[in-house]
């Protein structure tokens, strides 16, 4: 009895400060459409460098019903499909010949509005399941700020294409970024704040078709394995400083502008 009663008023394990062993707080839900982070539930957004006269092309689907197996013929297992979103496109390099002022182009983008006063507390990190084709994105946070164009960005990077995994990435390991590219003042993004909205981008130099499937997004209290490779980034942003991946559970178990399109 007296056990049950300890255990009943027990204090979570801290670890620099963050609560260890805190569910999950779902960003992104795919399946579940009765959760407030349910995609049917939020504004989303998709971005190209249309809107300055480039040539990248973007989309945004969700398929909730998880039951679609995977045609072998383009490049994947053949395994059930989970609830996921796609956001796919075809990225251009082509600037436009009537601007000679436009220096940049091939990037998409993808924005998802939370909902009002949306509070992540006391997390360490974020942890989404995804599959991605190989190439590299970036996920875009933006945090409540006395700065709006301010975003927190993280990379996905170095994971086979074709395959369903879990990474975690770590807050303190996000790159502060203003008017897309990288703030001279770096400030750690902390395991507190009122989040507004996450996005992905993809801007990694290369042309050609793109497609990256995102099953679930949530905070976690513990980021539990190690880190994979690091990026060398430079890509549309002016991102050139190198920064840790995404951590990878499976590969860790196993080795110990405008709107285009709204909803």
């Amino acid at each position: 009895m007296l056990r049950h009663i300890k255990e009943l008023f027990r204090i979570p394990a801290l670890q620099n400060g963050v609560a260890i062993n805190k569910a999950p707080l779902p960003i992104l839900s795919i399946g579940n459409l009765d959760n407030d982070s349910s995609i049917s539930k939020l504004k989303w957004s998709v971005f190209t460098d249309r809107s300055i006269g480039g040539k990248s092309e973007a989309s945004f689907e969700v398929s909730t019903t998880g039951n679609h197996p995977i045609n072998e013929t383009d490049g994947h297992t053949g395994e059930i499909r989970p609830p996921s979103a796609t956001f796919s496109g075809n990225l251009s390099n082509m600037r436009p010949a009537a601007d000679p002022t436009v220096k940049r182009t091939g990037y998409c983008a993808l924005k998802v509005e939370m909902p009002r006063s949306f509070r992540v507390e006391g997390y360490e990190g974020l942890e989404l399941t995804v599959r991605t084709d190989g190439r590299s994105y970036i996920t875009n946070l933006e945090v409540e700020s006395f700065f709006p164009d301010e975003l927190y960005q993280g990379y996905i990077t170095g994971l086979p294409g074709g395959q369903w995994l879990t990474i975690q990435l770590p807050f303190q390991d996000m790159t502060l970024t203003r008017l897309g590219r990288m703030s001279y003042i770096q400030k750690e993004l902390d395991s507190t704040f009122t989040l507004e909205s996450i996005g992905f981008l993809i801007a990694d130099g290369k042309t050609g078709p793109f497609c990256l499937e995102i099953a679930n997004v949530a905070a976690v209290g513990r980021i539990q394995c190690r880190p994979l490779r690091k990026p060398s980034m430079s890509d549309g942003n002016g991102l050139k400083k190198e920064k840790r991946a995404g951590t990878n559970l499976e590969e860790d178990k196993k080795t110990g502008a405008r709107s285009e399109k709204s909803q």
